[in-house]
């Protein structure tokens, strides 16, 4: 068929022919495995020493991978104190762009430091393919996930889709067996070739850019739109990612959608368990080497009846206020 009569290709049409293109070709190994992480500017934090504490312990996290070398690649706006968490394995990219000024804003400004990652990728880089994990500057990656996913090697993509939240505020610890992926931005890891990095931070046209095109598409969706790319997504078979809410930044975006983060009750983990997984599987502790802050028992279960308690209590006033619109 003559090129002029042709239908027209979506842009995603477009890529997943692209990705069946290049699955025929025999490939050589890809390179390291990414970390690629956005972080917030200063202007919009809280608590900027806050910010650089938690993205000390996301790279020692990261640092205690095992049988893998991986690649932290971080674009900020303001050069982060890393203290002892310095080395070659740690790449930090200032981005030409000014930082948004509207804490409602953080998303777009986070996905423009992405495809800046993803700019420095191609053009720094020799590699013809790369598994970049999009992760943020507070959570935890499990010791093996890295190994896991270059030991498996599908070339297309892998979901999180099991894993765990810590809640700084209370120190407990729950488990969330499935559909992690829904709740967590840090629970994608894609493969991509070299000519589907963007050029540019404002290059949205390669299969990378598309992941982070709000809206229509939230992490939420990220398998969906991996299959559409060719790219369809396997489950890493373990809990490979711990989610921190409620410390001081994520409290702080909170106010926007006027809800705390709640613990599932139904799938908490016991203080003494809760302490073992978070150091040996997840590399984390207070800086100096000290524990981690995990509740104790009495602690633990002050935090479990409260959690019970304001979910009667919001459950209470949302029957109180149908019954309210009935009536009136």
């Amino acid at each position: 068929m003559p090129l002029s009569n042709r239908r027209p290709l979506s842009r995603i049409e477009d890529h997943r022919q692209l990705q069946e293109h290049a699955d025929c070709a025999e490939e050589p190994k890809p390179g390291p495995f990414v970390f690629a992480i956005s972080l917030q500017p200063r202007l919009v934090s809280h608590d900027w020493q806050a910010v650089e504490e938690n993205l000390r312990h996301t790279i020692h996290s990261i640092r205690r991978s095992r049988h893998a070398n991986p690649l932290i690649v971080i674009a900020c706006h303001d050069r982060p104190e890393l203290a002892s968490q310095t080395g070659e394995d740690i790449v930090i990219l200032q981005v030409p762009f000014p930082p948004e000024t509207d804490l409602s804003e953080r998303l777009p400004d986070k996905i423009r430091k992405r495809r800046f990652i993803g700019a420095w990728l191609r053009s720094h880089q020799d590699w013809n393919g790369v598994y970049v994990m999009f992760l943020d500057a507070d959570d935890l990656v499990h010791r093996d996930l890295a190994a896991y996913v270059l030991a498996d090697d599908n070339r297309r993509s892998y979901l999180v889709t099991q894993g765990y939240r810590y809640d700084c505020r209370s120190g407990v610890l729950d488990r969330r067996p499935a559909t992690f992926h829904r709740i967590c931005a840090s629970s994608f890891v894609g493969y991509f070739h070299k000519d589907e990095l963007p050029r540019a931070w404002d290059d949205t046209d390669g299969a990378f850019a598309q992941f982070g095109c709000y809206p229509p598409i939230g992490h939420q969706d990220y398998d969906k739109l991996a299959a559409d790319l060719g790219k369809a997504s396997d489950a890493i078979p373990f809990p490979a990612v711990v989610y921190t809410i409620n410390h001081g930044e994520s409290l702080r975006s909170t106010r926007i959608h006027h809800k705390i983060r709640e613990t599932d009750v139904r799938h908490l983990v016991l203080p003494g368990r809760a302490r073992q997984i978070l150091s040996e599987e997840f590399g984390f502790g207070r800086e100096g080497g000290e524990t981690t802050t995990v509740a104790g028992p009495a602690k633990f279960t002050k935090a479990v009846l409260g959690t019970c308690l304001r979910k009667a209590r919001d459950k209470f006033l949302l029957v109180q206020s149908r019954a309210m619109d009935r009536i009136t």
